[in-house]
């Protein structure tokens, strides 16, 4: 874990993991742009700062259990149980919400594509909620776990019909983080 002492290093990784990961589910939306590059900056700004959260919270998460072996034994569990209750929020209005607005981000003629970059990178950040706990909890410097989530988000901004995709990947992640909670108190 070299880049849990450098949040530098860490934001840059993440920056050009979520480039990666994003630009395909992003293209249909860039396409309407006049200037898609200053609308994937700014989209991918709101991603920087979600990865710099990330950092903080999981440097704070390491050290923490670094100091306390009871932390350290009930993390797992914690962990488990918080990725179980995220794949509940796939089966939310409120996710239904947030999806729209990622696939179906239209240039705002009061907004600029900054602005536009900003809200739609918002939006995305809250729909990706429950796969970007995945992508932690399976590892987020895993390259099979960095391919499996870009592929599931493709497949939820991308297919005609979301909405099963949406619900299959919520029984995934609760199957999943259900599976870390057993393992942890075995």
């Amino acid at each position: 874990m070299l880049w849990l002492g450098n949040p530098i290093t860490f934001v840059a990784i993440w920056v050009v993991m979520m480039v990666g990961m994003m630009v395909p589910s992003l293209v249909p939306v860039l396409r309407r742009y006049r200037l898609p590059v200053t609308l994937a900056a700014a989209y991918f700004a709101v991603w920087a700062a979600f990865g710099t959260v990330a950092y903080v919270v999981g440097t704070m998460l390491v050290r923490a259990t670094r100091h306390s072996p009871t932390l350290g034994r009930a993390l797992p569990i914690v962990l488990g149980v918080l990725l179980a209750a995220s794949g509940l929020v796939q089966f939310t209005e409120w996710k239904r919400r947030h999806l729209a607005c990622c696939r179906d981000c239209a240039p705002r003629a009061a907004h600029s594509a900054w602005d536009d970059g900003l809200r739609l990178g918002l939006h995305c950040c809250q729909c990706c909620l429950a796969l970007m706990a995945l992508l932690f909890a399976a590892g987020m410097m895993r390259l099979g776990a960095i391919v499996l989530v870009a592929a599931l988000i493709a497949a939820e901004r991308l297919l005609p019909r979301p909405m099963p995709v949406v619900r299959l990947i919520g029984v995934g992640v609760m199957t999943f983080g259900t599976f870390l909670t057993w393992r942890a108190l075995s």
